[in-house]
């Protein structure tokens, strides 16, 4: 599924989502790597009334909150505005994480972009960091229905169908990639999201991207889309 943008890119997955979850025992897993993308086809589905379960929320990860519980006290003592104390808290959690570890690094960035989200919203920052509490533990099995999480939370799972969100490069692979060692961890990761499908699988990517300062920038796809589209039994472009 190619589209222009988010907001066409999120319409369509979810039109292909609404056909295929017509039957009430499917499993379908939407698997994203973070960010604006999983915050656009949630809130898609909320507006359309479709119904889903949201495995991705970065600041109820467990290795998430170990972390920022571990550096918040030190960097709240520290001071500062609100955004300089959560840019110091993510570098300290940052600066924790191996390199090579993307899909904890995707995480780390969710779980921030929430926290300034919510600071922005009006919550107190202390009250914002005390919300990021560890959810239940991952291996409870899926039930029927819709289920947007990312690669990470999708370890050891299993969907009837998986809509792969985000073939572009920067995306997939990730922009922080940058060695060959770190490559050849972004296509593990895509593995990931490809293994987790049982019967169908979808990929979606964007040909351009609305930028912070509201000007439209051309995304580059995946180096390994063409790939996937030679094995493609049906493709949706437009």
């Amino acid at each position: 599924v190619e589209r222009n943008d988010l907001d066409e890119e999120a319409v369509a997955v979810l039109k292909h989502i609404a056909n295929i979850s017509a039957d009430p025992t499917v499993t379908i897993g939407v698997v994203h790597r973070g960010g604006k993308r999983a915050r656009t086809i949630m809130a898609t589905a909320t507006d359309s009334g479709l119904a889903f379960e949201d495995w991705g929320l970065p600041t109820h990860a467990p290795s998430v909150v170990e972390l920022i519980n571990r550096e918040a006290r030190q960097c709240l003592a520290a001071g500062g505005t609100d955004e300089e104390i959560l840019s110091s808290l993510e570098k300290c959690c940052r600066e924790l994480v191996e390199p090579g570890d993307a899909d904890l690094l995707d995480e780390l960035a969710g779980a921030f972009e929430v926290l300034r989200t919510l600071v922005a919203d009006g919550h107190q920052l202390e009250a914002a960091i005390a919300s990021c509490r560890a959810s239940a533990a991952p291996g409870v099995p899926v039930a029927p229905g819709l289920h947007v999480l990312t690669a990470h939370k999708g370890k050891g799972q299993e969907f009837d169908w998986v809509f792969v969100i985000g073939l572009e490069d920067g995306v997939v692979p990730d922009f922080r990639t940058k060695s060959q060692e770190q490559l050849d961890e972004e296509l593990r990761i895509l593995h990931v999201m490809v293994s987790r499908a049982k019967y169908g699988l979808v990929f979606s990517s964007i040909r351009t991207i609305t930028t912070q300062y509201g000007t439209k920038k051309e995304k580059d796809p995946s180096p390994w889309l063409e790939l996937l589209r030679s094995a493609a039994t049906e493709a949706d472009h437009k």
